[in-house]
């Protein structure tokens, strides 16, 4: 059958229509893939709404699924514009190399594009060719940033990945203005012109026109996370419109015993239930809002924490080994220093807070706790002075034994003699989650542990005072 013969031309639009009618058909036959029974019912939501937030557990294939659905509506609607947003440029590649894949494995894909996959190191894109005379549709990742470089995108559907980490007010003045864009203006405009006339001319009843006609798209993927984020809130708004009959709205949660039998590791599970914290777990595979009523350190939690069978200490013993966890501070903050014994479990067997002290001053507290203890590590936050006192350190005005405290991973620092044990940590996002779930595996493992108050007749409490 030629390709400009009429009854082709006619057979090719119903099979368009159809696989516009039924995406996870499209997907199969398309772009060579399967899904499970609950992947198909997101992406008929993607398809369908305006706006979807899909809460789904790890493993669930949520990067896998927006990648779908970006490359079907690029495919199936020419000159659609996909926008793939993350709070980090690495992210939104994750979502980007699932189209990329993709791709790879399906040559109707790759024949309906212009090229390959294009990655660059602020861009990925994929472009489709024109057709009927439409420009054609484009697939694109870039940097999320301050929302400066995104600003002037026209993309018709938005995926946002990992969204409780895309800062709210970029979300609400950059991203959600992008949903005010329609592909085609005028003929918009015509569309509802034209459905005015008919009900006024009484040829049709409003309720016989098309509601449900998808114009621009917000689709907020993620695992669980807090309820004191903006995601909740949001996810409480849709909720509210979806349950009240608003079709344009639809949420998702779906926790790792929804999947079917054999989706996901049953040993992955174990093993993850047993190293991750419980709210870590809660949130990453039962994709739960966790309520901050009771704290993230819960009070109970870090009584049980306690160990009767030792105190604080003033000085180091002997064949034991420390750490320096050091919170830095300008002059109106505290200067906390925790001093920790490694050990199986670790123990807490110092802490010190200063106010308003110099950073010379905070520089002698360092150099005199490394003497009292055998410190074979110290990490200090980058900010607040951390450098400042890094930098004093480094001179050793003191001429203390073993020579200076220097960071390794600094170069001026590698060529120099003296203790390299000092790391300094800088506090981003995800390095304070992280530590914060690592810290919380640990408390509710028992594999950090601190003093009880020494008791008044304690003879260690005296000695040690002396």
């Amino acid at each position: 059958m030629q390709t400009d013969d009429p009854e082709f031309l006619i057979q090719s639009q119903q099979l368009i229509d159809f696989y516009r009618e039924y995406p996870e058909i499209a997907a199969e036959d398309l772009l060579n893939i399967r899904l499970a029974d609950i992947q198909k019912v997101v992406l008929r939501a993607m398809w369908n709404k305006n706006y979807v937030m899909s809460i789904m557990c790890r493993g669930s294939g949520k990067t896998f699924l927006n990648g779908v659905f970006a490359c079907l509506k690029c495919m199936l609607y020419p000159g659609h514009r996909v926008g793939l947003l993350a709070p980090t440029f690495r992210q939104s590649k994750f979502m980007f190399d699932e189209c990329d894949r993709l791709w790879k494995r399906s040559p109707i894909f790759q024949n309906a594009t212009i090229k390959k996959p294009t990655h660059q190191s602020d861009n990925c894109y994929i472009e489709f060719k024109s057709v009927a005379g439409r420009p054609g549709s484009k697939i694109q990742a870039v940097p999320l940033g301050d929302g400066s470089k995104i600003r002037g995108s026209r993309f018709f559907s938005i995926i946002c990945d990992e969204f409780p980490h895309i800062p709210e007010e970029i979300f609400n003045m950059v991203i959600r203005p992008m949903a005010a864009t329609v592909a085609d203006p005028m003929e918009n405009v015509e569309r509802i012109q034209r459905e005015k006339e008919l009900v006024e001319a009484g040829l049709v009843a409003e309720s016989d026109l098309d509601n449900k006609k998808v114009a621009n798209q917000i689709l907020i993927t993620s695992s669980g996370y807090f309820t004191f984020n903006h995601m909740y809130d949001l996810y409480s708004v849709y909720k509210k419109e979806m349950l009240a009959g608003n079709e344009k709205y639809a949420v998702f949660r779906i926790p790792y015993d929804l999947l079917p039998e054999g989706f996901l590791d049953e040993d992955n599970i174990t093993s993850a239930r047993k190293e991750m914290s419980s709210l870590e777990f809660s949130m990453e595979y039962e994709a739960a809002f966790i309520p901050d009523t009771d704290g993230f350190y819960k009070a109970s939690l870090l009584e049980s924490c306690k160990d009767k069978e030792y105190s604080p200490q003033v000085a180091g013993t002997s064949g034991k080994s420390y750490i320096l966890g050091v919170d830095p501070a300008r002059s109106e903050d505290s200067f906390a220093i925790a001093v920790v014994e490694i050990n199986n479990p670790a123990r807490v067997v110092h802490a010190l807070e200063y106010q308003k002290e110099t950073f010379p001053k905070m520089a002698t507290v360092l150099e005199d706790l490394c003497m009292a203890y055998n410190v074979q590590s110290i990490y200090m936050d980058a900010g607040g002075g951390g450098t400042a006192i890094k930098d004093i350190l480094a001179e050793n005005h003191r001429s203390l034994p073993g020579g200076p405290i220097l960071d390794p991973e600094d170069e001026a620092h590698q060529q120099k003699t003296g203790r390299h044990i000092l790391t300094m940590c800088n506090f981003g996002t995800e390095f304070i989650s992280d530590s914060n779930f690592a810290a919380l595996r640990l408390l509710e493992r028992r594999e950090i542990l601190f003093p009880a108050p020494p008791k008044a007749d304690d003879p260690r409490a005296a000695e040690e005072e002396s």
